[in-house]
């Protein structure tokens, strides 16, 4: 059962990080947030509901339709995320974008694929870690050898908010 949305809470240091990326190196410019999810369409109201009580940057939520077709995906390039990405980085082919995904689900097989189709438009992708030690040792061996793109394993959000100012995303 889900809790209200009220009581629901981000990962910590969450907030401040997507605002900070949201504003970047400017107090007048914000950049676009998209927040993709694989969570059904259903629930948009209660997750809109969650962003706006926790403060964080707008932006699009975009959602798994659940359909009335149960047809099997052969691969994640089939899925939700990946077509969505894909589709946004299509949309906006100037601009650069950061990934941030979680290692539980296989998000980090779809963000470097991501990285290998669209090189020149994902500048970093953050991939936190999970308790999981095996998936986390799993994911450092895909990303071991990456060299499309920076790629950021980290076990909190103030991993990701140091590597941002060190490249230059954003200010403190």
């Amino acid at each position: 059962m889900l809790t209200d949305s009220t009581a629901r809470m981000p990962l910590e240091g969450v907030q401040g990080f997507y605002t900070k990326l949201a504003k970047g190196g400017s107090d007048t410019i914000e950049n676009p947030f998209f927040y993709l999810s694989n969570s059904p369409w259903n629930l948009h109201d209660y997750l809109q509901t969650f962003l706006k009580e926790k403060n964080l940057p707008h932006g699009p939520l975009l959602l798994r339709d659940i359909g009335l077709e149960n047809k099997k995906k052969k691969s994640f390039l089939e899925g939700n995320k990946f077509t969505k990405i894909s589709h946004i980085l299509q949309t906006y082919p100037t601009l650069p974008f950061i990934l941030i995904g979680d290692g539980e689900d296989l998000d980090p097989e779809i963000y470097l694929e991501i990285a290998k189709r669209f090189p020149d438009q994902v500048a970093t992708i953050y991939i936190r870690s999970v308790s999981d030690k095996r998936k986390t040792k799993r994911i450092a061996r895909l990303i071991k050898n990456f060299e499309n793109v920076d790629i950021k394993l980290i076990a909190h959000t103030d991993e990701a908010l140091m590597h941002a100012i060190e490249k230059g995303y954003l200010k403190l």
